[in-house]
């Protein structure tokens, strides 16, 4: 037998579960119909964007370009790229849409020479967080 705890036989209890209940099926709709609503970093899935360096052509082999590649099957939404040096000094990159097949660029053009162990964290709306360390 179930039974109902004596604060949701109230009308304030049964106003609060229907505030909760509202609010879950909100998330629901937003993580299933509009993940681009979520928050930059927020998410279950893996984020789509793939890393791989090249010799800088700029720098004269003093350095590396960052090479992002979204390998997913759709458009990423809100994406944040930090790099950050080994001395904690910083620089962001932002795109409001990143299409699938899509490539970006962050080296010496974008004011960013890669050394190694520098640091490249990417977060998108809908997706998990990565982060991508240069141990050249």
């Amino acid at each position: 037998m179930i039974t109902v705890n004596k604060h949701f036989k109230t009308a304030q209890g049964r106003s609060l579960l229907a505030i909760i209940g509202i609010i879950a099926i909100m998330a629901v709709a937003i993580y299933l119909f509009g993940p681009g609503l979520l928050p930059s970093g927020v998410g279950v899935k893996p984020i789509p964007i793939a890393v791989h360096m090249r010799p800088s052509v700029m720098a004269l082999g003093m350095g590396a370009v960052a090479v992002l590649e979204n390998q997913g099957n759709e458009t990423v939404y809100d994406v944040t790229v930090t790099c950050t040096d080994k001395n904690g000094k910083t620089q962001l990159h932002r795109w409001d849409a990143w299409k699938a097949g899509d490539t970006e660029e962050i080296g010496p053009v974008q004011g960013w020479l890669w050394e190694s162990g520098e640091t490249l964290d990417i977060t998108a709306s809908g997706y998990l967080p990565k982060r991508w360390v240069d141990d050249d």
